[in-house]
């Protein structure tokens, strides 16, 4: 049987353990910044099948992706904890994904921190543009 100091002890040592289990300290913001894409053949194709690939890929990694113009998607995620918003800008050979804004996500604009899964999310989605940039038929 526990005392009544070790059941206190215990106590605080699971509230002490929360912020960890929450994700932990934000860290620094990650962008992709004018990475190479890959198309099937390597010969690059039309922006508009630049365009197409991100909108898949944006769709399939859970992002809601609108047309900003040529060379340009902003792309929301949404959940019920967090708002993710990103600009996806692009050539026929590269690519970037940077931060827009957020929401529940620990943003610290001075020191450009942010939570760790978000830097983790840019990377899937960038994967997830590239499946579909190999898809593409040129």
């Amino acid at each position: 049987m526990r005392t009544p100091v070790a059941a206190l002890a215990a106590l605080l040592l699971s509230l002490a353990a929360l912020p960890a289990l929450a994700g932990g300290r934000p860290i620094p913001l990650v962008e992709i910044i004018d990475a190479p894409l890959v198309w099937q053949n390597n010969a690059p194709g039309k922006l508009e099948e630049v365009q197409s690939a991100v909108m898949a890929g944006c769709v399939t990694k859970g992002w809601v992706p609108t047309a900003q113009g040529p060379g340009h998607v902003h792309a929301v995620l949404t959940r019920p904890d967090y708002r993710a918003e990103i600009d996806v800008t692009f050539t026929t050979t590269t690519l970037s994904i940077k931060y827009a804004d957020s929401q529940g996500l620990d943003w610290n604009p001075d020191k450009r921190l942010i939570h760790r899964n978000f830097n983790r999310w840019l990377t899937l989605l960038q994967q997830a543009i590239n499946v579909e940039m190999v898809r593409t038929k040129t």
